[in-house]
């Protein structure tokens, strides 16, 4: 998961987090039935993909390369490996001669785009999704990932249209693993996009319906949190921070939040415990500024200084 950082409205500096989910991609599962070395070694790598051992599936798929009848789906599946051990260099590498040898593999277009999304090549991301929907013109994955994509870029009304889009075609995607997890998420992001135009009360309608889908959504009740705090619903805001943080403890910036909305309330006690935890989380994930930030604040408040 990555983050997009905003400044909430008042005189001292609260950065909300607004996260973006991950980006649901499948490996190749067609894969013929043979004998030869080669086919055993691209089935091993799917075995091994599943299983989650990404360096055994990267060393299998290179072995799988030298079969020519399967060079772009080798090359496509190894993308993926590296997708998971966040080697985006080498992913984009792969996916791109798995495209080199043929233009048609939709799965290259879909994870080359989100190695570049990740890199923050939102531009690049956007022009493989655009390639994969000539090729599919009805994936929902290719919609919303193209709607994460046009949201790093502050295109916000563009994401909104994509996720609309990914929406409609829930139904005819209902071959997918999770389907009401991903719906979920989707609601969350297009909640997020709404949320980024300041328009809190749609954001808060499409949370809702993402928890409706998933209630142990961490991100979908962060975000209701968030937009309750800007409508300053202080105590829903302490809510859906708290929620959050039942189901992902590790959130510093669900204490921040949390810690702002109690002080709001006159509860100091609680936001200087919650303001002290963020620090520390935020140091952990090796977040100095953001730390340091959480640790201004304590002082602030420590100091009986109004912050908001």
């Amino acid at each position: 998961m990555r983050f997009l950082r905003i400044v909430s409205t008042g005189l001292a500096t609260l950065s909300i987090s607004l996260v973006l989910c991950y980006l649901f991609i499948p490996y190749n599962r067609t894969l013929a039935e043979t004998t030869n070395n080669p086919q055993r070694f691209l089935q091993q790598g799917i075995v091994n993909l599943q299983q989650n051992n990404y360096e055994g599936a990267i060393a299998d798929f290179t072995q799988a390369i030298q079969d020519r009848e399967n060079t772009a789906i080798a090359y496509s599946n190894r993308c993926l490996a590296y997708l998971q051990i966040d080697d985006y260099a080498a992913a984009i590498a792969d996916c791109s001669q798995a495209i080199s040898v043929n233009s048609q593999n939709v799965e290259s277009h879909l994870n080359r785009g989100l190695a570049y999304f990740r890199t923050g090549n939102y531009q690049a991301a956007i022009a493989d999704y655009d390639t994969m929907l000539q090729l599919v013109p009805n994936d929902l994955r290719g919609f919303y990932n193209r709607g994460l994509a046009q949201l790093g870029q502050g295109k916000f009304q563009n994401a909104i249209a994509d996720y609309n889009k990914a929406l409609s075609l829930r139904q005819s995607a209902s071959q997918l693993d999770s389907l009401s997890e991903i719906s979920a998420d989707i609601y969350t992001d297009r909640g997020i996009a709404k949320f980024m135009l300041v328009d809190a009360r749609a954001a808060i309608s499409d949370f809702n319906d993402a928890i409706a889908l998933d209630d142990r959504n961490a991100r979908a009740f962060f975000n209701r949190g968030c937009a309750y705090h800007r409508q300053q619903f202080f105590t829903k805001a302490i809510a859906d921070f708290t929620l959050s943080l039942l189901l992902d403890p590790h959130n510093p910036d669900a204490y921040m939040g949390r810690a702002i909305a109690q002080h709001k309330q006159g509860r100091d006690r609680e936001a200087v415990q919650d303001l002290q935890v963020a620090a520390s989380e935020f140091l952990a994930k090796g977040e100095d500024n953001a730390s340091q930030h959480a640790l201004d604040l304590l002082h602030q408040l420590q100091q009986k200084t109004t912050f908001t």
